[in-house]
């Protein structure tokens, strides 16, 4: 079957990551998201493995869509680290849900019924059992899948979730040169294409900004370039990538994830976003990569991964956020300052969270990013995205080191088993303000094409690329002042106060929910022009978690009477909000009755006039060490 695609996708048997990539993903098993089962509903349920939805817990698709994030994130990180104990965890009602009672139809069997998002669960929990097959090579997961297909009568057009179902659909065709498959999966768009939607060919070509939920916008969106892929119709690329640019221009946050609370909403400093998002934005922008090879948007998966993801997780992995924003200068359970969703603790650190969502699609982002550091291309092979680890391809091996990004170099040690497609390419990043490029000690000069660099290499080489970090400041569509550091986003070095939330119900000893509340100041002023001194540490095994790998000094200016925003919470109109009913409640969802102390949005610039102190030093650091931070700081205009 013929592929249209310039790069090809790694098998998860040919990744192995080293060096924190590894420790990150060690932790990340033995954190929150390898042991939810612990925590609480509806990971405590084992629900695929059940073939009523009553066992699995409520009558509702949405278990399964969320037990299904979690699948999927506890076996990647688990057959990337070689972890047998942690994928072990779900492993047995994988085995259950696949077992042959007569009826190839997987999971409970109330989902057979023609109603929306009846589909959508399978298309996340069919992830998993594809990545099982990437790392093992057993069959029994592609084939139980196709038999569901092959014997499914749904239509997967009529809801655009379902639709997403033609990702695997089409993964499938290719193995096994299967054109029923493949036809079903074609048919299935071109009639969801028909639909009016905001990821229809029609919307997304066009100049409309779409306002959307995250997750759904980045699901549907991206089937475009997926099915470019399979059929070389350039409308549907050129569609996919001016949706991705509106995203860009529209809704992007300084982290790296468009806004999304739940929709997009726009790009302003107080917007937020779901943790979804990070998963689903780099899991969909990877689909954008293979397809174009442009390597921006390896730089997109990076900068998700190394800010908004390290920051909306409080270190190895004990809590997470529901909502993530650039400026939350305090996380408790009455610090949510989306309007609809101030009786919520979405942004407090917390081991689980109503709905139950973010919690098991979170340990999917870094994943993402490790299988796609590798590709296959038409004469050799891609290097897309960087940090120790070992490719082994069929035709090429990549042993590579450097501690990136944290390093300034990386090294590629080269064993080449064939002379034929040997052509590596490799990324240069958009944050790079230069780059050396060396071949066993000796310097090359290559040009740069659509983000990459080519080289045919031999076998034995030693290449090595050295990037260069550069302080830069950057404007807010609101008016403030943040700053960048090669891949890294700043964010201001705060002390914090910890307390364990005591009214929050789904939490254990090992991961508590807790409230953080800044203990040193956080009103700081800056005007964009500062002069920085900047201090390198040594890299440690855990470099986002313990302690700081560099610290940034730049002067600023105090910013009186800038402060926490009170609301009493009886006075908060609630239309249309959060609706947490009983059913929820029962499952462990709390509501927020206390007054409210709200991060405060950026000041006017008469304000910041008018309020200026005195100047001292403060200290930047890397926004993903982060909890309690201020990124976008209050611009002083110098007239």
């Amino acid at each position: 079957m013929q592929k249209y695609s310039k790069f090809q996708e790694a098998k998860a048997s040919q990744i192995t990551p080293n060096g924190w990539l590894h420790n990150f993903l060690v932790n990340e098993g033995k954190g929150m998201p390898g042991n939810l089962h612990k925590i609480g509903y509806p990971y405590d349920k084992f629900c695929w493995q059940y073939r009523t939805m009553t066992e699995g817990g409520y009558d509702a698709w949405w278990p399964y869509e969320q037990t299904a994030y979690w699948i999927d994130s506890v076996v990647r990180t688990a057959i990337l680290t070689d972890d047998e104990e942690l994928l072990g965890v779900v492993m047995e009602q994988i085995e259950k849900s696949l077992e042959d009672d007569g009826d190839p139809f997987i999971g409970p069997l109330e989902m057979k019924k023609q109603e929306p998002r009846n589909r959508w669960p399978h298309a996340i929990y069919f992830r998993a059992l594809y990545a099982l097959w990437s790392k093992t090579g057993d069959e029994k997961y592609l084939d139980r899948i196709r038999k569901h297909y092959l014997n499914d009568k749904y239509d997967y057009s009529k809801e655009g979730r379902d639709t997403v179902n033609i990702e695997t659909m089409l993964k499938l065709a290719e193995h096994y040169e299967d054109k029923e498959l493949y036809d079903m999966a074609i048919n299935t768009y071109e009639k969801f294409n028909k639909i009016p939607s905001q990821t229809n060919i029609e919307f997304m070509i066009g100049d409309k900004i779409a306002h959307e939920h995250g997750v759904t916008h980045n699901e549907q969106a991206k089937l475009a370039a997926i099915m470019y892929t399979f059929t070389g119709k350039k409308e549907y690329l050129d569609a996919c990538i001016n949706e991705y640019e509106k995203i860009e221009n529209y809704h992007m946050l300084p982290d790296g994830v468009h806004s999304s609370s739940e929709a997009t909403c726009g790009n302003e400093t107080f917007r937020t976003h779901e943790s979804c998002d990070i998963s689903d934005y780099t899991w969909s922008t990877g689909y954008l990569l293979e397809a174009t090879g442009d390597g921006k948007y390896a730089d997109r998966i990076e900068r998700a991964c190394f800010n908004a993801l390290c920051g909306a997780m409080s270190p190895y992995f004990k809590q997470i956020q529901y909502l993530s924003c650039v400026n939350q200068v305090i996380c408790a359970r009455n610090s949510t300052h989306i309007e609809a969703w101030k009786n919520t603790a979405r942004m407090a650190y917390q081991p689980h969270h109503y709905p139950e969502c973010c919690v098991g699609n979170i340990g999917r982002a870094m994943p993402n990013y490790v299988m796609r550091m590798y590709q296959k291309t038409e004469d050799g092979e891609a290097v897309s995205l960087y940090g120790d680890s070992v490719y082994r391809g069929e035709n090429i091996s990549i042993e590579q080191s450097g501690q990136y990004p944290f390093g300034d170099s990386i090294t590629l040690k080269i064993t080449l088993n064939h002379k034929e497609n040997n052509k590596l390419k490799l990324r240069i990043p958009g944050w790079s303000k230069g780059f050396i490029f060396e071949v066993n000690g000796k310097t090359m000069d290559l040009d740069e094409c659509n983000g990459y660099i080519t080289y045919p290499v031999s076998d034995g080489d030693i290449l090595k690329l050295t990037f260069k970090k550069a302080f830069l400041s950057h404007h807010s569509t609101d008016g403030g002042i943040y700053y960048t550091y090669g891949p890294f986003l700043l964010s201001l070095k705060i002390d914090s106060k910890v307390e364990v939330d005591k009214e929050e119900k789904r939490q254990t000893k090992d991961f508590p929910a807790l409230n953080i509340y800044p203990e040193s100041e956080w009103r700081y002023a800056v005007s964009g022009y500062e002069q920085p001194t900047i201090e390198e540490k040594n890299i440690n095994d855990n470099p986002f978690w313990d302690g700081y790998p560099f610290e940034i000094k730049i002067k600023a200016h105090k910013l009186n009477n800038w402060d926490f925003i009170r609301v009493d919470q009886s006075k908060i109109r609630y239309e249309g909000g959060e609706g947490i009913d009983q059913r929820q409640i029962d499952c462990g969802a709390t509501t927020v009755t206390e007054d409210l102390v709200l991060t405060p949005e950026i000041p006017s610039p008469q304000f910041v006039a008018e309020n200026l102190g005195g100047e001292e030093e403060i200290t930047l650091v890397p926004y993903g060490c982060t909890t309690v931070r201020l990124t976008v700081f209050p611009r002083i205009i110098i007239r």
